[in-house]
């Protein structure tokens, strides 16, 4: 693992123009529909919280579906999909998070290497496929692609109400007893995703495994806050954040301590914490340039 890149000096200025952008439009601009946030809980969750909008600059739209997957996307919601982005013109953006549950619906710590390549492959071809209708609809159009971070097996199977709900879960992929089985898993999904933002110019991998950790530490475990790198990019692949040896902490994920730990979900802060990273490295730039502007 290395140390993601220091970028305040790209990230500051894109924030800044931004922050002008909304104020020039207090003057009686009307937002137009630039973005659109789509795809599974993860996308739901900032739809619920709003984390991408900017009632000033812009509008965002949804299509989120909690539970949703990267398969029925591509093969069912495709009409479904173009006849949003056809119907608004203006949207030139599209956050999109989806492949997780194609993963934990199938996904068993106890299968081979085969099967365990064979599965995150098929995934692939599904994202590789949602994301090529969306690109297919204009000319123009971004994508930043969202990895998950690392999941919490550990309080949210030892606190009792999460345990109700989550155990049917914890068992299905083969009760782990170690945080590498499932992390290293989770992350061969991240590698695809930053493959196929690689041969796709329009999209870009944004890589969040280890964010949690990094931002909160890990009381338990006595991490500290930043004792761990950030999540990271080079030119060979995603530079996986954090340590693989633990799961994300409770106090990224939604918890009430000391009786529920969301096993996937992270918290409102922890969804901010994805949004700045989406935005700062990606979107604003987009914005900023499709508006005639430099980041």
């Amino acid at each position: 693992m290395g140390q993601a890149p220091h970028h305040v000096k790209v990230k500051i200025p894109v924030l800044f123009a931004l922050v002008a952008m909304a104020v020039i439009c207090v003057a009686g601009c009307n937002p137009q529909t630039r973005i659109l946030v789509a795809g599974d809980s993860w996308a739901w969750i900032m739809e619920l919280l709003r984390t991408f909008e900017n009632p000033l600059a812009y509008d965002v739209a949804y299509m989120t579906s909690p539970g949703d997957t990267a398969q029925n996307w591509n093969l069912y919601r495709d009409g479904e999909v173009r006849s949003l982005l056809e119907g608004v013109e203006d949207i030139d953006i599209v956050v999109l998070s989806l492949g997780g549950n194609d993963l934990m619906y199938r996904a068993s710590i106890h299968q081979t290497e085969e099967e365990k390549a064979a599965l995150v492959d098929e995934i692939g071809g599904h994202l590789e496929g949602v994301i090529d209708n969306i690109l297919s609809v204009r000319t123009g159009m971004k994508i930043a692609l969202l990895s998950y971070d690392y999941p919490n097996w550990d309080e949210s199977m030892e606190w009792p109400v999460s345990y109700e709900f989550y155990h049917h879960d914890y068992e299905r992929i083969g009760a782990p007893e170690f945080p590498i089985e499932v992390n290293s898993y989770l992350q061969r999904l991240g590698v695809e995703k930053w493959r196929i933002a690689e041969e796709r110019d329009p999209v870009a991998f944004v890589n969040n495994f280890g964010r949690m950790q990094w931002k909160y530490g890990y009381e338990k475990h006595g991490i500290l806050p930043g004792s761990l790198p950030p999540p990271g990019y080079s030119p060979d692949g995603p530079l996986f954040g954090g340590d693989p040896e633990y799961y994300s902490p409770p106090e990224g994920m939604v918890s009430v301590r000391p009786v529920y730990c969301d096993a996937y979900h992270l918290s409102p802060a922890g969804y901010r914490q994805i949004t700045l990273e989406t935005m700062e490295r990606y979107v604003g730039g987009w914005l900023m340039r499709a508006d005639g502007g430099t980041p």
